[in-house]
């Protein structure tokens, strides 16, 4: 890191989560409004083909720590992940809502998440070592970067909405100034992290393995060997025992995008003879104070970990959790 990595991933999430909830609201008119998309629809692009890509996390990690480009292993992968995601903003505030397009456009953009979260989360890890390495309390920038994280999403998604209810900016203009957050969190990326060409492994110091097929070689040679290490890692009890539990965890049906139309949707006339309940017809500000509920509850519980929660056994925690959650 050039500048202090307490200041740098913390802000590096505020900024990811802004520009990815202001248009949040917007995103979903745009889907029930414009597009005229069905729940089922919705659920298809968004919980779908928008999750699609996080099925290849691992080829992602495996390229940030094989196939370095010119050597760096950070900055290029996640210049290219933001500026991908800052276009796509860009598109979506430009062109018609097709399903065609919004399930290209969801795929991409999970995608370059996939990439900045990869590197996130390994810069995370490189944190808490350094905290080891000096006495200090483990997992405190961490925990700094969810407050973070969730702290963005709680004003992206509330000013974005008022913005939209204000009418301070149009339902599409959201997407542009997106967009622009997108290339502060670009500038905050380059002019912070240090990530200075390194000599790949098993190289010639001269240079002369520079060669396309060289370097292909020893990415294969060294993914093969991580891939190895992770067969190992993964029968570990204390790898696949918390895996198994986030599978778990995990495994529900999800009615988000249903709720989310029964709020947004306006109320039909009534029709003789039918009961069903009538969509509530929310305006932006009112769906996101709804979101933000939950969304300040993570903040909260980020904090109480943080400051009173941190030496609990995580089996007692997580238990407690679940037990007030059910």
């Amino acid at each position: 890191f050039i500048l202090s990595p307490s200041v740098v991933l913390p802000a590096l999430h505020f900024l990811s989560s802004l520009s990815n909830s202001l248009p949040g609201s917007a995103y979903k008119l745009l889907q029930i409004e414009e597009a005229k998309l069905e729940p089922g629809t919705q659920a298809v692009i968004n919980g779908v083909v928008g999750n699609l890509p996080w099925d290849f996390k691992i080829v992602v990690a495996l390229l940030y720590d094989c196939l370095p480009i010119r050597g760096r292993m950070w900055t290029p992968y996640l210049s290219v992940a933001i500026v991908m995601e800052s276009v796509n903003k860009l598109l979506l505030g430009s062109l018609s809502p097709t399903v065609g397009w919004l399930c290209t456009e969801q795929f991409t953009s999970t995608l370059a998440q996939v990439f900045i979260g990869v590197a996130f989360d390994t810069l995370a890890v490189h944190c808490t070592r350094r905290e080891r390495a000096e006495g200090r309390t483990l997992g405190s920038v961490q925990t700094d970067c969810w407050i973070a994280l969730y702290a963005g999403t709680l004003v992206g998604g509330l000013g974005g909405s008022m913005l939209i209810d204000n009418a301070v900016v149009s339902r599409h203009a959201i997407f542009y100034l997106a967009s622009v957050v997108k290339l502060v969190m670009l500038a905050v990326v380059l002019v912070g992290i240090a990530d200075p060409p390194a000599h790949a492994a098993g190289a010639p110091s001269d240079g002369s393995g520079s060669s396309l097929s060289s370097v292909c070689s020893r990415a294969s040679t060294r993914a093969s060997g991580l891939l190895q290490s992770l067969a190992v890692w993964t029968r570990a009890p204390r790898v696949w025992k918390p895996v198994l539990f986030i599978f778990l965890w995990m495994l529900h049906p999800n009615s988000a995008d249903a709720f989310d139309s029964f709020m947004l949707r306006k109320p039909e006339p009534l029709r003789p003879n039918v009961h069903d309940p009538q969509p509530l017809g929310f305006t932006a500000t009112e769906y996101s104070l709804v979101g933000s509920i939950g969304t300040a509850g993570t903040i909260i519980g980020g904090i109480a970990y943080k400051n009173w929660m941190r030496h609990f056994r995580l089996t007692e925690l997580f238990a407690g959790l679940i037990v007030v959650g059910a």
